[in-house]
């Protein structure tokens, strides 16, 4: 049994790695197999400014290295970062110059860097400006160490930095960042504190598994005004675990800071205390076991002999317990064996190859067994998404698990808060539902549902579909008419179809018409858009007024730069020739920059608008008594919605869709030029298939 070094808990092997850790590895900064370098960039900045990183690491063992280097993006989750892995000779220190661009081919990017390695090695970089033009000697940037992922903190834990100084005496800015490194995600509560205790600001921040962020004090205090301030980083809910640091940049030569976290006491050192002792603690040999210590390794082997224990065993038996070469037999409440490793706590290989041998069975021998008793049970008692209770695997064509039942069902699957089922195929269909007389695939929620789920969500789901590179649901109709996914609301305010987009440039609902012929789209009944409608043209269609029953009329829409409306009627003049049009009370208010038009009927005269409107009426002059005068009035609105949400009448397309175009085929170009096409080429490449595979041959 091998015990790696590491800072968790009262680990047993912790405090004996302490006690053998050879005096002359001690160095500035921190050593270690498994460290994070919280900031490292190569992208522009505010102005002229560009950002670079150098990285250093150093192998201070006497021994070859391997070393995998991990980029961490900012503002994503990097459950599959870009890695890639050297060896580093003994002694030996390498220089990476640009490490963004150099080793993961980033040129706007930034994030922290994560190295792991057989031996320990020390990892340092320098985040720098560099503006083009300007000589290295120039530059000026923050220094920061490699910190070991078990220095973060987590759900309880606090880590402070000082030093911020914003908008107070001196003209410094101050950023602070959080890193991710336990693999989950991690709600961290920042606290600013001034130099006396006094609370500034508080404000919560969620990350993601390994995803590093950064912020500028601002976003925590909209106005700060200090010198010297502490931010106390907490974290308070998620399995995750968290770096801090910060920077502090002067506003006039631009140099930068690079402020560090507090770590828990102890952490540094090693385990402050095991079951009661602390200092050195020794494990001492005894008969049939053997402590061989090599470096920060410590090797626990068993001699064998009597009365002692000799693993691993090999050979074969046969016990009161059937043909099995180790039995365990518990009468009590117990466990009979109880397992705990690193890896895997317990593997059974079946050597066989009769029809029904198994690697592991176990077997319920109670004739009425107790609601969720189990043969076979799988617990995963971790808080993030990596965990799983049950895994079963088929290297060939059969499945990975196999349930069946004469009378209830062949799998029963119960989440208290996530999905009770998820199917995952690389190739082919992630679930597959065959029935011969009733519903292949049915989800239900709540009442009705067949089988309860334990502790229903509020708000449940009876299908959910979810998908990072296809579609999360996939409907096909082939009879005309029938509708390829049918939702129906059966209640009062119900909606039949909810849909929400969070991120930037996404949409709620995403419709593509893929010929001239077909729709994008089909509402019969109202239609209410609340927010702003852009399109590229627009008509009314009603049945025709003179032969309703086979023709249609359309009118095109009145297209403006401005948001005007429009409003009309007819005066009659009075006995001096003059008229005075009342509008409603809200005219004004809603509305400026009126315009007019006005015509004479039956006869001409010089009519004029003699006052403009003014307490929401406006008055015309200039004709005879009796005459009619069509006028006509626009307006440009100036409510609040209209004021935060004008129309620019002009823009420049986002570089990454500059050559592509909203209708490629009106501009004479092929289809692969459309806006689409830049925006998810992939998906669009997928639409062509399923188009084709869809299309009757």
């Amino acid at each position: 049994m091998l015990a790696r070094c590491s800072s968790t808990g009262a680990a047993l092997s912790v405090a004996l790695a302490l006690v053998l850790l050879p005096a002359e590895t001690a160095s500035a900064g921190f050593a270690g197999t498994d460290v994070v370098i919280p900031a490292s960039a190569r992208a522009p900045g505010a102005g002229q400014a560009q950002f670079y990183s150098t990285l250093w690491v150093t192998n201070l063992a006497a021994a070859p290295a391997l070393v995998q280097l991990r980029f961490l993006e900012r503002d994503v989750s990097n459950l599959a970062p870009q890695s890639i892995s050297f060896t580093l000779p003994a002694g030996e220190t390498r220089k990476y110059e640009n490490v963004i661009a150099t080793l993961f081919g980033r040129t706007n990017a930034s994030g922290a860097l994560w190295v792991e390695a057989n031996q320990d090695v020390l990892a340092s970089s320098r985040t720098y400006n560099l503006p083009a033009g300007s000589d290295l000697r120039d530059a000026n940037g923050s220094y920061f160490a490699g910190i070991p992922r078990s220095l973060a903190i987590g759900a309880g834990d606090t880590a402070l930095l000082q030093g911020i100084s914003q908008g107070g005496t001196e003209d410094f800015r101050y950023n602070f960042g959080l890193v991710e490194v336990g693999g989950s995600a991690a709600t961290v509560r920042i606290t600013v504190r001034e130099a006396n205790g006094a609370v500034l600001g508080q404000k919560d921040y969620v990350l993601q598994a390994f995803e590093p962020k950064q912020w500028n004090v601002s976003d925590l205090l909209p106005s700060p005004s200090t010198s010297n301030a502490v931010l106390e980083a907490r974290g308070i809910s998620g399995a995750g675990r968290v770096l801090v640091y910060g920077t502090g940049i002067a506003n006039g030569s631009q140099d930068s800071i690079g402020f560090e976290m507090s770590f828990r006491g102890g952490l540094a050192a090693g385990v402050a205390s095991l079951n009661g002792l602390t200092g050195a603690v020794t494990l001492a040999a005894g008969a049939n076991v053997t402590l061989t210590p090599a470096g920060n390794t410590l090797t626990i082997s068993s001699a064998g002999g009597t009365g002692g224990l000799s693993l691993p065993y090999v050979g074969s038996a046969s016990t009161g317990g059937g043909n099995a070469a180790f039995a365990v037999s518990n009468t009590g409440a117990g466990a009979g064996i109880l397992a705990a490793a690193q890896d895997k706590a317990i593997i059974g290989t079946a050597l066989g190859s009769s029809a029904n041998v198994v690697a592991i069975q176990g077997t319920l021998s109670a004739a009425n067994p107790p609601t969720y008793a189990a043969a076979v049970r799988g617990q995963s008692l971790g808080t993030g998404d990596g965990g799983i209770g049950v895994w079963g695997s088929n290297s060939g064509g059969g499945p990975g698990v196999y349930g069946s039942s004469t009378s209830g069902p062949g799998i029963f699957a119960v989440s208290e808060t996530s999905a009770g089922v998820i199917g995952i195929s690389q190739t082919t269909n992630g679930i597959l539902g065959m029935s011969a007389h009733g519903i292949a695939i049915r989800g239900a929620t709540g009442e009705g549902s067949g089988y309860n789920p334990v502790n229903p969500a509020e708000k449940a789901s009876a299908v959910w579909g979810d998908a990072t590179t296809s579609s999360g649901v996939l409907a096909t109709s082939r009879a005309a008419y029938t509708g390829a996914l049918q939702a129906l609301s059966l209640i009062a305010n119900g909606r039949g179809v909810e849909a929400y987009a969070q991120g930037a440039g996404s949409s709620a609902v995403y419709a593509v018409a893929t010929s001239g012929a077909t729709q994008a789209g089909y509402f019969q009944g109202t239609v209410n858009v609340t927010g702003t409608l852009s399109k590229a043209g627009g008509s009314f269609r009603i049945d025709h007024p003179l032969d309703p029953a086979n023709r249609y009329l359309l009118h095109s829409f009145v297209e403006s730069p401005d948001m005007l409306n429009v409003y009309s009627g007819i005066a009659v003049l009075d006995a001096r020739g003059e008229a005075e049009v009342v509008l409603p009370d809200w005219m004004e208010p809603l509305n400026r920059d009126f315009r007019y038009q006005l015509t004479c009927i039956g006869a001409f005269a010089p009519v004029y608008v003699s006052r403009k409107v003014l307490g929401s009426r406006f008055a015309i002059a200039g004709g005879k008594p009796g005459l009619e005068v069509s006028w006509q009035l626009t307006g440009v609105r100036q409510d609040r919605w209209a004021e935060a949400h004008r129309i620019p009448v002009e823009e420049d397309k986002p570089e990454a869709e500059r050559g592509f175009y909203l209708h490629p085929k009106e501009n004479g170009q092929p289809e692969e030029k459309g806006l689409d096409w830049a925006r998810d080429p992939a998906r669009m490449e997928e639409l062509v298939r399923l188009r084709a595979l869809l299309t009757p041959q």
